[in-house]
């Protein structure tokens, strides 16, 4: 059990699928990365918070159901910019990193979203 991300291609055969972490792995990693990107999660909307998602690049990915819903190819294009920028400076999350990557890659290139299962 945990987080899968899954790509589809456009005729909605599965290309990708793989577990990112379990639950808790999985918002360890959020809070993570957020961290080293300036954005502390318990002060965001979601999260507790009251901080807009406004300014923060990769909402579509922080603010995000663990278990449902999807992100858009378009979305995918930023945050895998930022995946592979961060990925290094968060070794402890590669595998998080890893699967991240892999799912943004194959949503690109089939212009297709990341489904979250």
């Amino acid at each position: 059990m945990g987080v899968a991300l899954l790509v589809r291609d456009r005729d909605r055969a599965e290309v990708y699928r793989e577990t990112v972490a379990g639950y808790t792995e999985f918002h360890e990693f959020r809070v993570a990365w957020a961290d080293l990107l300036g954005t502390d999660l318990n002060q965001m909307d979601g999260y507790g918070g009251r901080e807009s998602w406004e300014e923060q690049p990769l909402q579509s990915f922080f603010d995000h159901s663990d278990c449902e819903g999807k992100i858009s190819w378009r979305a995918a294009r930023t945050i895998l910019r930022q995946a592979r920028k961060d990925a290094p400076r968060l070794q402890t999350f590669n595998q998080q990193f890893t699967v991240l990557i892999s799912a943004c890659e194959k949503a690109i290139q089939h212009r297709t979203p990341i489904i979250f299962c």
